[in-house]
This record gives structure tokens, sequence and C-alpha cells, in this order.
């Protein structure tokens, strides 16, 4: 087992976690450690839990090459490097998954959904995203991640208000709930199984939810999300090298989006969407107003006809 120089701390109750030096947020900033003294890294070196609203997290490697070059050189070995081996995806296996596919009676994000749009609309889309409840807490959601060989990377576990249809702040993950200790997390796009052709339009959205409500809206394109604004979009959207490809960021992603498109290769000839960017209120800015809301709002005017602008 190697000994690592540098580790994210192990959370201790009476220390609790840190503010985000991103997002400012109390009680999120898990901080580096030298293990050799027990001592904290600068206090900007770290990862914050909220990874689908902030996603920072900056390694010891890159706060030494920022202010050391000098340091960069030195044979230090990372908590977060792996073997080729250890880097290879876990996959949850088909009988898990399939145990999570009904109850949906009293699952709070799907039984929101069909108040809004009905129950044949919702179903489909249910089945075709393949969209779980937690078996021993049902009013909870499961978005299994499936890659384009139908293998699941593992299921992001929400709670929905169904009045609003908006989520509960905290996120886990199946693959913990499973106690599955062994496991290596590879994300891949949210609804990535739907893609099968190059001919196929996409569009990219961050959230799962928006995925879900756009396909029922506007069903002439696969919506796929990245299940964040951050962390790890521009190796999801590798996948989707030369389709046809449109991205809805939320509000506060247009720019950021707007610049990795511009500073990746692989992401080259999709088209960052930014209408909404434009059109929100200040009030809709405040509220993290998303592509979701627009196609609710747009879902429940008088014409009842969406397009995407």
């Amino acid at each position: 087992m190697k000994n690592y120089k540098y580790s994210l701390e192990k959370y201790n109750p009476k220390v609790g976690k840190h503010i985000c030096p991103s997002c400012n947020h109390r009680s999120v900033f898990v901080r580096y450690i030298n293990n050799d003294s027990g001592e904290y890294l600068d206090e900007t070196i770290g990862r914050c839990d909220r990874e689908d609203k902030c996603g920072y997290h900056k390694y010891p490697k890159e706060y030494f090459q920022e202010h050391s070059p000098y340091q960069v050189e030195q044979p230090y070995v990372y908590q977060n490097v792996k073997s080729e081996m250890d880097q290879l995806p876990i996959y949850i296996d088909e009988e898990t998954v399939s145990s999570t596919l009904g109850q949906y009676g009293s699952n709070s994000f799907v039984q929101g959904l069909i108040d809004v749009f009905g129950q044949d609309e919702v179903m489909k889309v249910v089945s075709r995203y393949k969209i779980g409840t937690r078996v021993d807490r049902d009013d909870e959601v499961i978005f299994w991640q499936f890659d384009r060989n139908m293998n699941c990377r593992s299921g992001k576990v929400m709670s929905y208000d169904r009045a609003t249809i908006k989520r509960g702040k905290t996120i886990s993950w199946m693959h913990t709930i499973l106690g599955r200790t062994d496991f290596n997390l590879s994300q891949c796009l949210f609804g990535e199984h739907l893609i099968t052709s190059k001919h196929d339009p996409v569009i990219v959205v961050e959230s799962e939810k928006s995925a879900i409500i756009g396909s029922i809206v506007i069903p002439e394109f696969i919506w796929v999300a990245t299940g964040g604004k951050s962390s790890g979009v521009v190796d999801k959207l590798k996948v989707l090298k030369n389709y046809k490809v449109t991205l809805v960021p939320d509000i506060d992603a247009t720019e950021s989006w707007k610049k990795l498109v511009d500073e990746n290769t692989e992401l080259q000839g999709m088209v960052v969407n930014e209408y909404l960017f434009y059109v929100a209120t200040e009030e809709q800015r405040k509220n993290q107003y998303d592509i979701a809301d627009f196609l609710l709002d747009e879902w429940s005017s008088p014409s009842n006809k969406t397009k995407l602008p």
C-alpha cells in the first residue's frame, strides 16, 4: 500500500468541513493535509463537496506549480494518482438496477412530472432513461448513468418536492449506498445510451431533470445531461465529437461552457445556446432559472407550443 505525501483530510465531526474559497459556502470544503506532519496545506488547496453548484478542486500539485515552479520536479505521490487498472470503470450489475425500476407511485420526482405532463408521456420517458426509485427510501429518485455500451456507471440519488419539482439539498450515489468501497466512479453523460447515430440531434443540459423535461416537451432531440457545470464536463462531452450538438447550460455557466468549447478541440463544432442568458430577468437569475424552468413555463402557457429558441 502506498504512503501518500498529501491526501484529503478524513472527516472529523469535532473539526467539520471548511469554507470553500470559490463559492464561500460553509462546511462544504475538504482540505489537503501533509501526512508526514499532519498539518494543513494552503487554505485554497482542497475540494468542494458542492459538485453541481461549484465543482472547485485544487490539487497540491496545482498550487506548487502556481507558487513555486521549482517544486514541480519533486517526487511527490498524490492520492488521486492511480494505476491504469485502478482507473478502469466499475459497473453496477443489471439485477441491482432492475430492482429499482418501479415504486413510482411514491417517487416524488416522477409524480411531480405526471402532475404536469400526464402519466402516459412521463412513463415513456421514465422507461427510456431507466429512472429508478431508491428501494429503502422510495421518495428518492435514481438517475442511472448508462454509457454507449449500456454499462451502468452508477446512479445519482436525489429527493424532489412533488409540487415544485425542485430538488433537495443532498445528493448521494448508489455505489456508496450499496457499500461498494472498492468502486471507481467513472461518470458518463446521463442519457448517453440513447444516442445511437451521428445523425441524432443532441441537446446537452446540466441537470438530469432538465434532460427528462426536455425530452417530453421537445422529443425531436436526444436530451442528455452532464450532471454538473464543471466537474468532468469535457471528458463526458468527448463522446459526442463530430455529432450535431447544442449545449444549453444554466445561466451562470454560459460563459464557462463557451470557453470550454473554444479551448478544447474535441468540442469544436458544438454550439452554445445563449437564449436564457440574455432574456432572463434579475429575479430569475437570483432563483437559478434554467432550461427546465423555461420549458415548464412554456408548457403551462395558453398556447402550449414550445420551441427551443
